[in-house]
């Protein structure tokens, strides 16, 4: 189950809340435990075409009897044609168990425009 909020801020920010909780199998313990995710990023259109964000947010445990994991992460995004941008970010854990910095990259595609 997962919700999303995006709601746009004046100045070209916008603020976007994301959640979601899972019930998976963990085959170790043959159960299903609780795993749950939030995150509250904001960002900022700097051109039509480029934008930077960060981003806060929790995995919540990865794993039955895990410990959550905090990161926070920088970023940029670039448009690159109508449905496809690219993207570049900068992690940080926060928690004692969040894997300490990473760097990471990725590209998005619109399947379905919306029209």
């Amino acid at each position: 189950m997962t919700g999303l909020l995006d709601i746009p801020l004046p100045r070209g920010f916008g603020l976007t809340l994301n959640g979601s909780v899972a019930w998976p199998y963990d085959t170790d313990t043959e159960s299903r435990f609780t795993q749950g995710f939030g995150a509250v990023l904001l960002s900022k259109g700097i051109t039509d075409r480029t934008g930077v964000f960060a981003e806060v947010y929790i995995d919540d445990p990865t794993s039955d009897g895990g410990n959550e994991q905090i990161f926070m992460d920088f970023g940029a995004t670039y448009l690159v044609a109508p449905g496809y941008q690219i993207d570049f970010a900068v992690f940080k854990g926060l928690g004692r168990v969040s894997s300490d910095w990473a760097f990471t990259g990725g590209l998005t595609f619109y399947i379905l425009d919306g029209t």
